[in-house]
């Protein structure tokens, strides 16, 4: 549920910006792909109910994270890193939804 909070946060501030933006940088694509993936990850785990399950799911996490060239820190960095430069939300959010578009088969 935290993660869709993230998401509903996050879009709300990218429909806050303005139209024109320039395209989605390698990292702010890399970020976006990890971020949704993160977030697909949410919702086929659904909810640990047990040691063990909060276990897997984020060794699973960190799974997504370590393929995509994250540590935690680093994509946590790399996330706050972007909300403070409002201008880039809007290509990294066409990169996410395109990305998520693309996993569902939507």
């Amino acid at each position: 549920m935290r993660w869709l909070a993230w998401g509903a946060v996050f879009a709300f501030l990218i429909g806050c910006g303005e139209t024109g933006r320039q395209e989605a940088s390698d990292q702010e694509t890399r970020l976006a792909r990890t971020y949704g993936e993160l977030l697909l990850h949410r919702e086929h785990f659904g909810r640990p109910a047990s040691a063990d399950s909060i276990t897997l799911y984020r060794t699973q996490v960190d799974s997504i994270l370590r393929t995509n060239g994250y540590t935690r820190a680093e994509f946590v960095q790399s996330f706050l890193d972007l909300i403070d430069t409002p201008d880039r939300f809007d290509p990294l959010f066409q990169s996410l939804s395109t990305e998520l578009q693309q996993k569902t088969g939507q």
